[in-house]
């Protein structure tokens, strides 16, 4: 896509104003050793990443918390909450995940492309648009 036009590589982090404008439809594109960047920030809060097809997909969260590690350590108030308010959340050995109702899903791909690493980032809601 970039070689035809369609997508300009970056060759930077988004800037403190360009992240708060991340949406649906967001794509970045990046040579890892143009731009010197190995992994991407982009300020938010992501869930863990999970496998989907080629990319890996991230969650937008909307707290982790890192010392609850099992369900029943969960405070009974954080709970109520929890549910009140709909959320989704994971418990694991790395903490607990609360995500975001409104979130971006975030997914990426890198490849090697005649010897140089590609990286491509897409943002999009939770129904994948």
């Amino acid at each position: 896509a970039c070689r035809l036009g369609i997508l300009q590589k970056t060759s930077r982090r988004p800037l403190e104003e360009e992240r708060q404008s991340l949406a649906p439809g967001s794509v970045f594109v990046y040579d890892e050793a143009e731009a010197g960047i190995k992994r991407w920030t982009d300020g938010k809060l992501w869930s863990p990443s999970r496998i989907y097809g080629d990319f890996l997909l991230y969650q937008e969260l909307e707290s982790r918390l890192n010392h609850i590690k099992k369900y029943e350590d969960l405070d009974e108030n954080i709970r109520e909450r929890i549910q009140k308010e709909n959320k989704k959340f994971h418990v694991s050995n790395k903490g607990t995940f609360v995500y975001s109702n409104e979130g971006l899903v975030k997914k990426t791909i890198s490849a090697n492309v005649e010897g140089s690493i590609q990286h491509m980032i897409i943002y999009e809601d939770k129904q994948g648009k």
